[in-house]
């Protein structure tokens, strides 16, 4: 078994249990706050797993999304699984979205678009003609209804008022650029982008993107994390993890680790941290980011990062 961990995503009922997608290696799950793992049976346990999407309305109800074989969902907490790609013409699914305020509403990121469906992925409908490119991630405003913003490999961000059904671009400040993660902070209602020239912030009310990289190193930026607690912002890059650093906004970032880092998870509690390296290493922090430990006995040769 070998791989690349691709996606960290926390269970929203239990702060201890957390999900690992890779690449070519399926799915794994820990329920111990990522100490140990252990393999769950997917119908190839070769899948790709770039997305995992954990129901935070109904308890053991995840999505998946994979390479070339859509989307799965388990309705008990990842034992069993079932193939919902009806009406998916797209198979290789990079980002999923639940609606935060109705659970029949799924998205699905693709090369051709995103697809929409309004029956918890029994059924899935065409993309918008406006929106038929490649999109990478996903981000639902959880304060606002229907408001939900798609990260495209090369035309900036989208949104959409109507949970996914029309869009339209919204990129001043930011441009045509390519964006690989978008996140939203739940204290504050601020987007955060990492987009090809940097880190962007797009803040509640307001319509212009704002170049927040500071003094960030000239290196590849991958992944971008506010903290549900603290208002802190923490970002992945190849030169390894960076917080930000407040007085009454941020003013630059420090660095807490040189390990070179693609990927991050925190619980909702605010009290652990995950990181994919981009070698064979998993860190979990229990202190917002001061130390690390270790983190991959079950994990078997399954590369963490890529």
């Amino acid at each position: 078994l070998a791989g690349t961990v691709l996606t960290l995503q926390h269970d929203p009922f239990d702060n201890r249990v957390l999900y690992a997608g890779t690449y070519f290696g399926g799915l794994y799950k820990s329920t111990d706050s990522g100490l140990t793992w252990s393999q769950l049976v997917l119908p190839s346990r070769q899948f790709l797993v770039y997305t995992v999407a954990p129901d935070s309305r109904n308890r053991g109800v995840i999505y998946i999304g994979t390479f070339d074989a859509g989307v799965y969902k388990s309705l008990d907490g990842g034992r069993t699984w079932t193939a919902k790609n009806q009406g998916l013409t797209d198979t290789t699914v990079q980002a999923l979205a639940i609606d935060p305020f109705d659970a029949n509403i799924v998205l699905a990121a693709t090369d051709a678009g995103v697809f929409k469906s309004v029956t918890a992925g029994a059924s899935w409908l065409p993309p918008d003609r406006s929106l038929q490119f490649p999109v990478s991630a996903l981000a639902f405003d959880t304060a606002r209804r229907g408001i939900v913003y798609v990260g495209t490999s090369g035309k900036g961000v989208w949104r959409s008022t109507d949970s996914g059904t029309t869009w339209g671009a919204f990129t001043t400040g930011l441009g045509n650029t390519a964006v690989l993660s978008l996140n939203r902070d739940k204290v504050t209602g601020k987007l955060y982008a990492v987009a090809s020239q940097g880190v962007f912030r797009l803040s509640p009310n307001t319509t212009t993107w704002e170049d927040i990289s500071h003094n960030l190193p000239d290196t590849p930026v991958h992944y971008v994390l506010p903290h549900p607690m603290s208002g802190d912002l923490f970002v992945a890059a190849d030169a390894g993890i960076f917080k930000s650093v407040r007085g009454t906004d941020i003013t630059g970032w420090s660095l807490v680790t040189t390990v070179p880092t693609r990927v991050l998870a925190v619980n909702d509690a605010g009290t652990i941290l995950h990181a994919a390296a981009l070698a064979a290493r998993l860190l979990v922090t229990f202190d917002a980011g001061r130390t690390g430990v270790s983190a991959e006995e079950g994990l078997h040769n399954v590369f963490v990062g890529a």
